[in-house]
């Protein structure tokens, strides 16, 4: 941060606590005290006449009637108002309490409120964000009023006032572990800015929703609770304490209060367990006085770290996680760092260092720095990130006092703190099948399609490109797609409906109340499958009917995995799951069960190894050490062939490129348009591109060389990131090239034919993506001088030539940053999908002819060729449980039709077909949820 300049504010509204940061023209920066503390409660309190009153106040008013406190109401940000006593109060008017003691402590400090940048998790897409503009402008702030997520602003001070170095193109893991939430994301520098600081970028993000410090409390006062009812070992390995009926008796009115007493010893015990474990930071022994109880309890830190240590390592699993999906191993990262205050305990550090062997950054103040560092976001970006607050925000002045409530709709009553017992399971690992991006080094569960008979000389169509930036095989590998497209035939639109309440599976059946964590599902055929890992490392998977809802089988792995279960994937007769490896000495799983639940082979991974599903014949590629391709039959495990390559083939890197169907442009897919399940009637076959320069094509049946011949590329280009794309149809494969602006170069497959230059990009442009999009066309998207990006079509005559049919410039975003946008083929159209200036996204629909059908806020993502559905954040990732409006579209269509709302759903892990979606849910489970008539 510069040393002058102008004042400027930064605001960390918390789940538990806010934080403001204040900067004065000299450059000095300090927190905004609140009641002469750095850290406000964030809690509301509404007394009888109708004011709301927030912070220690708060929390002082609510000894006295607590059910008219709302101590979290950042966590009820999807529903609209809270119930307080005997009023309903707009979550809005809670936040803009919040917010107007803040602007107020500021006109305090400088006389008026500063230019200000607030924060709010990576994960909150456009909808909970204009919750947030409403509740900046009804507390009178201005409109100038800046957002950034709170990853970007803990990454900023981590580089620019830690003064430690996050590279351009490195990325740096941020553990936002505060008293509600964890938040884990992995934030890239993206290079100098106009203002000539680095931009950074959240390139995953998760998070545990019900893990935080108030998490940690409740298991610590569930363990008091046991131990003085004689039901807990007072140690891990000691003797049961047994107290007398007076002390169990003391309990029962601090675990279920009823009157103002009760209800004022059961926070006085909440804040005792809670400095205790603070003490215990320092100390090995901390003292307890429970209310009622003549004798202090004593927690060791023994106690503590038993206690605390399984809800420790859900964070940590996820953090993993979440770097995996960056596409980068925990040891490539610039660093982890760690923020928010529960982060200062003292375990989380050290399992995060153990498991994933980077040691982290933590601060002796860790609320501070998301505030600081949304300050210095402000005064080291030039160019707003604004939300234009919407007509309905009535501004309310900051200094007249915290709004008072109005009177609308319904929701649940407000709480003390939370209820005692550990909290419920974790969250999922990964997203649909065959969306999973693994790290470095770990395997790749690539999603191929297999394709109808061998094709003829005669002239094919094209269809789908590469399998979409997440099934990009990290590690030395990414995969094309080659597929046939008979005439085009348009289908049927989806008949919509309002989304039912659906139905919940349990995620295990034997100990329900165990915690469970990476939740994955998968829909093939009529059944969805849904597994998610227990407390034990084992996986958990199930089979359900979609037409009837019933269970039909349940199986348990006996394998663990060496740290999390990544991907389930499922045709129309195989279920996959697989483990990636931690270490060499640690191997992954691979385990098939068939469609009924019968377990038919497992098989341990290693780094090295890489994996494609075909319909009968898992491709095994060893990619390090054997440098061997195996073919392993599905319904045994069996080796049906092996097939060497040369060494200096796998010097570097390769390409390969697999065989689709028409269907896998028509049906569900991915947000990147991966198809959701293979095509059974596609083709056995891939494209093997070496370094040795060579393009094979092989037979999945018998491994055996069809056809090779040599391809004029550079064997460093085969590395994925370095602007090589790879496209096949049955006579010929595409290579895309960037060297001086970029070219596309169309190989006859079963001849050594010179290449056809199909296509010439300009000098000062490069390619960044490249598909099929119907009958004969490739659609590609490339970038220019300062980001400007553009898709076209392009139709590929018999001969080679190629004629650009359409080009469309309004799709900024769409390539510019890693998981910024998608292409997706709609048979001779095109969806596509972008992130914005503001970092929500939006999803446009062209035609044939290249016009815009529709474009909306939202991620698109297929149901068929017609019909999409719509969501306000990218369905791939996201780990945390929470309820998210569902939309619609089709192709003639140009308003979304509203479908409710999917109920506490796991994005990152849902699934569809045509009629039904399934996600993991937060009541520790699965939901299956209808959106369309059959």
């Amino acid at each position: 941060m510069s040393q002058d300049g102008p004042y400027g504010l930064g605001v960390d509204l918390g789940t538990s606590n806010t934080v403001a940061v204040l900067r004065t023209p000299d450059g000095r920066t300090r927190p905004l005290l609140f009641d002469g503390q750095p850290l406000m409660p964030s809690g509301v309190y509404l007394d009888p006449e109708g004011r709301l009153h927030v912070g220690r106040d708060a929390q002082r008013l609510a000894q006295a009637d607590p059910a008219r406190f709302e101590p979290n109401p950042k966590r009820r940000i999807d529903e609209t108002s809270v119930l307080l006593g005997d009023r309903e109060v707009p979550v809005v008017d809670l936040l803009a309490a919040v917010l107007g003691a803040v602007a107020r402590a500021a006109v305090e400090a400088v006389g008026f409120l500063p230019p200000a940048m607030l924060t709010h998790p990576a994960a909150w897409g456009p909808v909970r964000r204009d919750v947030l503009t409403q509740a900046v402008a009804r507390a009178g702030w201005p409109q100038t009023t800046r957002f950034t997520p709170e990853p970007v602003a803990a990454a900023r001070y981590f580089a620019e006032v830690l003064h430690r170095p996050v590279p351009a193109g490195a990325a740096l893991a941020v553990f936002d572990f505060g008293g509600g939430t964890l938040d884990v994301a992995v934030v890239r520098n993206d290079g100098p800015g106009p203002s000539g600081h680095p931009v950074f970028s959240v390139v995953s993000s998760g998070g545990v929703a019900d893990l935080g410090g108030l998490d940690l409390d409740a298991a610590l006062v569930d363990h008091v609770g046991r131990s003085l009812t004689g039901s807990a070992p007072v140690t891990p390995d000691g003797p049961t304490q047994h107290l007398d009926l007076a002390a169990a008796q003391a309990w029962q009115a601090l675990a279920q209060p009823v009157t103002v007493t009760q209800w004022r010893n059961r926070r006085q015990l909440w804040d005792d367990v809670r400095g205790a474990k603070e003490m215990l930071s320092r100390a090995t022994v901390a003292p307890i006085a429970v209310p009622g109880v003549e004798r202090a309890v004593h927690l060791t830190r023994e106690e503590l770290e038993h206690v605390i240590t399984p809800l420790l390592r859900r964070g940590v699993q996820e953090t993993a996680v979440v770097i995996r999906a960056a596409g980068v191993a925990p040891g490539e990262l610039a660093g982890l760092f760690l923020v928010g205050g529960s982060s200062r305990v003292p375990m989380a550090g050290r399992l995060l260092h153990s498991d994933l062997h980077v040691p982290p950054t933590v601060l002796e103040q860790p609320e501070l720095p998301v505030a600081e560092g949304a300050l210095a976001e402000l005064l080291s970006t030039s160019a707003p990130v604004e939300f234009a607050p919407p007509a309905s925000a009535a501004p309310v002045s900051p200094f007249s006092g915290p709004p008072a409530p109005a009177t609308p709709a319904s929701g649940p009553p407000a709480s003390g703190p939370p209820a005692s017992g550990p909290p419920a399971s974790g969250p999922p690992a990964s997203g649909p099948p065959w969306a999973g991006m693994p790290a470095a080094g770990a395997p790749a569960a690539w999603r191929p399609v297999q394709p109808p008979a061998a094709p003829s000389r005669s002239r094919r169509p094209l269809l789908l490109a590469g399998l979409a930036a997440a099934v990009v095989l990290v590690l030395l590998v990414t995969a094309g797609i080659v597929v046939y497209l008979s005439p085009w035939n348009r289908p049927a639109q989806v008949a919509f409906q309002t989304l039912d309440e659906g139905r919940v599976i349990p995620a295990v059946t034997d100990d329900p109340d165990s915690y469970v964590s990476y939740f994955h599902t998968a829909v093939a055929g009529d059944r969805a499958y849904v597994a998610a890992q227990r407390a034990d490392k084992t996986l958990e998977i199930a089979g359900v009917d979609l037409d009837t809802g019933a269970e039909r089988w349940r199986q348990t792995t006996a394998e663990t995995a060496p740290t999390s279960w990544n991907g389930l994937y499922a045709s129309d007769r195989y279920v996959l799951a697989f483990a990636s490896p931690f270490t060499d000495d640690d191997p992954g799983s691979l385990v098939v069960h068939d469609r009924d639940g019968k377990r038919l082979w497992h098989r341990d991974l290693r780094l090295s190894e890489q994996f494609l599903m075909f319909k009968d014949v898992l491709v095994l590629i060893d990619a390090e050490e054997r440098r061997t391709l195996l073919g392993l039959d599905l319904a045994s495990g069996d080796q049906r062939w092996e097939l060497p390559v040369a060494a200096g083939e796998f010097s570097q890197a390769f390409r390969i490129a697999t065989f689709g169907s028409t269907a896998d442009l028509t049906g569900p897919a991915l947000a990147g348009g991966t198809p959701m399940t293979p095509d059974p009637a596609a083709e056995q076959r891939f494209v093997l591109v070496t370094a040795d320069k060579r393009a094979r094509v092989v037979d999945v049946a018998k491994g055996t060389v069809t056809s090779e011949r040599a391809v004029a590329i550079e064997p460093s280009y085969l590395t994925p990131g370095l602007g090589m794309q790879i496209l096949a149809d049955g006579e010929r494969l595409f290579i895309g090239t960037t060297g001086d602006g970029y070219r596309i170069d169309a190989y006859d497959l079963d001849s050594d034919a010179e290449p056809v230059v199909v296509y010439n990009g300009a000098h000062d442009r490069q390619l960044k993506g490249l598909i099929p999009c119907g009958g004969d066309r490739i659609c590609l998207a490339d970038i220019g001088e300062e980001n400007t990006e553009a898709v076209a079509a392009v139709e590929v005559s018999e001969d080679g030539s190629a004629t650009e049919l359409w080009r469309r410039t309004d799709v900024q975003g769409l390539a510019s940053t890693i998981g910024g946008g998608a292409m997706v083929a709609t048979g001779e159209g095109l969806l596509v999908w972008r992130k914005t200036e503001d970092d929500s996204h939006r999803t446009a629909l062209y035609d044939a002819s290249g016009t815009r059908v529709f474009d909306w806020n939202g991620v698109g993502a297929r149901v068929n060729s017609r019909s999409f559905l719509l969501f306000d954040r990218p369905p791939t990732g996201s780990t945390s449980a929470e309820s998210v409006p569902l939309a619609a579209v089709v192709d003639d269509d140009r308003d979304p039709r509203q479908l409710g709302t999917l109920i506490e759903a796991r994005l990152g892990s849902c699934s569809w077909n045509e009629t039904i979606i399934v996600c993991g849910s937060g009541d520790n489970g699965f939901r299956i949820q209808r959106f369309a008539t059959d």
